[in-house]
Formats: structure tokens, C-alpha cells, sequence
């Protein structure tokens, strides 16, 4: 257990105002120190919102090997659910649990540090600042004990931490960009969003694209989307479906156009690029309940592709992007031990296959692979078998019969969802390897359930997998540097008259560490461009 805890002071009103830092000691010494010697401390203390920590005082985190773990990923791992299914009942941020204490010694710091209130004196908000630290012990006590009930201390302090003093060092120094291109790019996405929702309007009278009942009533009216889209889905699982329609449906194609180019502009317009042409994004190291990386402030990872090269290399260096190919099935054929699904994901190409029997041909690799996935997380094959009957042009009762043809190959994979059904039933809980779990504690839906619990053994494990990688790369490649996780990849930036070698050793990590906890498959990694389309 960590015997120091830091808290901090800072004016939201002032973009310009330095932090405060406090360390409350074991001994309940409490004191203003620097930054600088906190990070010079060989014992591990407890912080939250470490970013704005980084930001606040940037410089010392580039040389300071001090672990400083912040408590939001602790709250995060025992929370075990997403944010959208707790509904308020858990606070996944420690400035959460402030705002909605009721205890009155923490209010001047809140009122100081959440509004701007300047009506007490220095003393008093030091007192209250105290008193923060005295409760971020409590938490901590309280979170590091329901972690050391099961390996979740083992993820937090072997997994979660390095990765955050790996990723807090590249906020620190920041990520070089093109900011001629950033200019030129917005005033191109102006354009392209409204050409989008002229077309929007006069095409399928969506008069404002952001309203959902016009969305959905544009969606009714479209052929392919009426029976396969629901408006009030997440956002991503929208996007796949205009993605995988974007060929056939011109609404689908002008919908997904519009929401890439106004949420690429608005992506590009938060750069808030330095004097030095350097951006510095925030990293939420456990900002999903699977383990996920999310980028912030901008929210680099959903930059579409075709705007990606904003982002360019130090002097003397090089972009490399490597990329697992297929990360999804290999560990969804490890998991499930179906034999067929780990021989044929070794042999070759599990969208391919797909296409081949559903179009005759390679070509369609992209839309197999979305069909794929769908099949694998769970999605009714009623619904499936829409999809592909507009796409493919078949009927379908043929391509529901093609798909259930190519996937009885793999009969593991239902053993696999029933033997997780049957987790859910009796633990309400589902784990990832090292501790990574997610809780079903009133299960409305057992379809809803499965979904969640197939997602997390999965995603849970990918981002377990590029974690370790990230760690793997920093402890052995000296010349790599992090800059960007970006799903199933990494973007980093090496020596350009290193290149060759590095991308070797690179790519023996990658599957190195994804052997690791998928011994059974033999993953394959490519390297593309950046900001290129992929093939995958």
C-alpha cells in the first residue's frame, strides 16, 4: 500500500496558473512541496487525474522514475462496468467522489478548485486541501482492498502504472505537427461538411444531421438501412453499419461522410498546437471498462485516416505503424479452443475465407470483415443476414444459410458463448487475464449480458496485449518511441537509419507478447502508413 498521497491546487479560471502540489505522509505530515522532489521519491505515492498533474508541471516528468499511481484507474478496475450501465451509482473519478461527499471540510478546495471561488483565505483552503488528502487515503485504502481481493492489484501496479509513466512522458513531450496541413485540412472539412449536409438536405430533407428524428426518419425511408440500423445505438456500432452500407445506400454514404468530416474538423480545431508546432493530448490509460487506451483533448484515435498525416516525425525520424492483422479472431479462436477456427486463422485470411463464400471472390474482404465480427459478438443472424443480403444482392435465406454454413466449421464458438452465459448465471462477473473484470449485477437482457461479456474476454484481452507490448518496447527498445495506441496498433516514431532493424524487433514483440496469452495462434503484424487506408 502506498504511505503518500499528493493532492493539488489549481484555478480553473486561469489558463496560466501553476498547480500547488500537497503530500500527505504516513505519519499525517502534511506538506507544499514540488514536483520535482515528489518525482525523486523511490516510494510509490497515490494522485488522481494524473493528466492535469502533467500538464500542471511538465518538466520533471521527463527525467522522474518515481510510480505514481493515480487512483482514477484503481476506481476504474473496481468499478467493473461501464460508465452508461452504473447510471451515477459509482464514481470512476476520485473529483466525483469529492463533488459528492458530504462532508463540509472538502468544500473550499471543491469551490476552489471546480468554480473558481476566491471568497476564503489561503489557510482555510489549505486546511480543506488537507482534509482531500485524508479522504484520498480513505479511497485508496478502500479500492487497493477490494483489488487485493482478487489480481486486480497485479493489473493496477504491473500493468496499468508502467503504461501511464510511459504515456505521461509522451504527454510531456508531445507529438509533432504538420500546422500548415491542420490549417489547410479545416477550412477543407468546412467545406466537406457542408457540401454533406446540403446534400443531406436536399437529397433525404435532413434539414440539421445532428437531430435523430430526422436521421431516423431519412432511415426508414432507405431501402437497405430501414431493417438494420437503430438510431439510438453507440455511436460506433452506427458508424460500422454506414460504413458496411456506404456502397450500396447513398444515404448511408452521405451520412457517414458528414459525421467523418465534422468530427475529424472538430478533432483538428481542439489541437491547440504549440509555439514548438507540438500538440500534448491527454491519455486515459484505463479509459473503458476493457481496458482500452482513450486519447483526449484532442481525441487523436478518431481522426479519420485521410487526415491522419497532421501527425509527422521528430527530425531524424520515422513513423512506424505496426498493426495486428486479424486480433480480434486469434484470440476469439485461443479463447474458444475451436481447433478449426485456430487452423484456419494460421493458415490464412478468416475475412478472405468470407468473402470467398459469400461474393465469389477477395474483394470484399472489408465488409466480410465486419460481418465477421458481427457474427462473433453476438449480433442476432436475423439481423445478419439483412446486412448481408443488401450488400451481397442475395436473398436472405442464402446468405443466412452461407454465413451458418462457413461458421459451422467452428461449433466452438457456441460452447464458447454458452460457457460464458453460464459465467454470467453464476458469478455475475466475467474476467480478462490479470485481473480485468466486468460485472453483470441485474441482468435485464442476457442477450445485452453476453454481448458485454464476449466484448470484454476479447477487447479486454487486446488491450491487455498491446499494454504489455507498450511495456515490453520500453524496457527493451530504447530507441522507440511511443507516441500513439491506436485500437489493435501502436504509433511510434524511430531513428530513420534505424528502421529496418527496429521494425524486425518491433514486430518480434508484438507477437512475442500476443503468444503470450494466445499460444495457440501465430499472429500476423503489418506495418502501413500511418494515415493510408488499410486492407484489413
Amino acid at each position: 500500500m502506498p504511505k503518500d498521497f499528493v493532492v493539488y491546487l489549481y484555478d480553473p479560471t486561469d489558463p496560466n496558473g501553476k498547480l500547488r502540489l500537497f503530500l500527505l505522509r504516513e505519519t499525517d505530515e502534511f506538506s507544499e512541496i514540488e514536483l520535482g522532489h515528489l518525482l525523486k521519491y523511490s516510494s510509490r505515492s497515490v494522485t488522481y487525474e494524473i493528466s492535469a498533474l502533467v500538464d500542471g508541471g511538465a518538466a520533471p516528468w521527463l527525467n522522474g522514475n518515481a510510480e505514481v499511481i493515480d487512483i482514477d484507474m484503481a476506481l476504474t478496475l473496481v468499478a467493473e462496468q461501464p460508465r452508461i450501465e452504473a447510471r451515477g451509482t459509482k464514481s470512476f473519478s476520485f473529483l466525483e467522489h469529492l463533488r459528492n461527499s458530504l462532508d463540509v471540510r472538502v468544500k473550499p478546495f471543491v469551490a476552489y478548485c471546480f468554480n473558481g471561488d476566491r471568497s476564503h483565505n489561503d489557510a482555510t483552503i489549505v486546511a480543506s486541501t488537507k482534509q482531500v488528502a485524508l479522504v484520498l487515503r480513505e479511497v485508496a485504502n478502500n479500492v487497493f482492498k477490494q483489488l487485493r481481493k482478487t489480481d486486480g492489484i497485479t493489473r493496477l501496479t504491473e500493468v496499468e502504472v508502467p503504461v501511464s509513466h510511459v504515456l505521461h512522458r509522451r504527454q510531456t513531450l508531445g507529438l509533432r505537427v504538420d500546422t500548415e496541413k491542420v490549417e489547410k485540412m479545416i477550412s477543407e472539412l468546412g467545406t466537406a461538411t457542408a457540401k454533406a449536409r446540403l446534400e443531406l438536405r436536399k437529397n433525404f430533407s435532413i434539414l440539421d444531421p445532428s437531430d435523430r428524428g430526422q436521421v431516423a426518419t431519412a432511415i426508414q425511408h432507405d431501402a437497405h438501412l430501414r431493417e438494420v440500423i437503430d438510431t439510438e445505438e453507440s455511436d460506433w456500432r452506427m458508424e460500422s453499419v454506414l460504413k458496411l452500407y456506404s456502397q450500396v445506400s447513398p444515404l448511408a454514404a452521405t451520412l457517414r461522410k458528414f459525421r467523418d468530416a465534422q468530427k475529424s474538423k472538430t478533432i483538428l480545431q481542439r489541437f491547440g498546437v504549440s509555439k514548438r508546432g507540438r500538440i500534448h493530448p491527454d491519455y486515459r490509460v484505463l479509459g473503458t471498462v476493457t481496458g482500452r487506451t482513450l486519447v483526449r483533448n484532442p481525441s487523436l484515435q478518431n481522426i479519420s485516416r485521410s487526415y491522419r498525416d497532421v501527425l509527422i516525425a521528430d527530425k531524424g525520424k520515422s513513423l512506424l505503424y505496426p498493426d495486428f492483422k486479424q486480433c480480434e479472431p486469434g484470440i476469439l479462436a485461443h479463447d474458444s479452443q475451436d481447433q478449426n477456427l485456430i487452423s484456419d486463422y494460421n493458415a490464412g485470411d478468416l475475412y478472405v475465407a468470407l468473402s470467398e463464400t459469400l461474393f465469389g471472390d477477395h474483394d470484399h474482404r472489408g465488409p466480410s470483415k465486419m460481418l465477421f465480427l458481427f457474427v462473433c459478438y453476438g449480433m442476432a443472424p436475423d439481423r445478419v443476414a439483412k446486412m448481408g443480403s443488401s450488400i451481397t444482392g442475395l436473398s436472405e435465406s442464402k446468405v443466412e444459410t452461407a454465413i451458418s454454413a462457413f461458421f459451422s466449421r467452428y461449433s466452438g464458438i457456441e460452447s464458447w458463448r454458452q460457457n460464458l452465459a453460464a459465467m454470467i448465471a453464476t458469478k455475475s462477473r466475467v474476467g480478462t487475464p490479470c485481473g480485468n473484470y466486468r460485472s453483470f449485477p441485474n441482468v435485464a437482457s442476457n442477450t445485452a449480458a453476453l454481448r458485454g461479456a464476449q466484448s470484454q474476454r476479447i477487447q479486454g484481452t487486446a488491450a491487455l496485449i498491446l499494454k504489455q507490448i507498450i511495456i515490453e518496447i520500453e524496457e527493451r527498445l530504447a530507441d522507440v518511441e511511443i507516441l500513439l495506441p491506436m485500437h489493435d496498433a501502436l504509433l511510434v516514431q524511430v531513428p530513420t537509419k534505424k528502421i529496418n532493424s527496429l521494425r524486425f524487433e518491433i514486430d518480434a514483440i508484438f507477437c512475442e507478447v500476443y503468444r503470450r496469452y494466445c499460444p495457440t495462434i501465430y499472429p500476423k503484424v503489418t506495418f502501413e502508413d500511418f494515415h493510408q487506408i488499410k486492407n484489413q
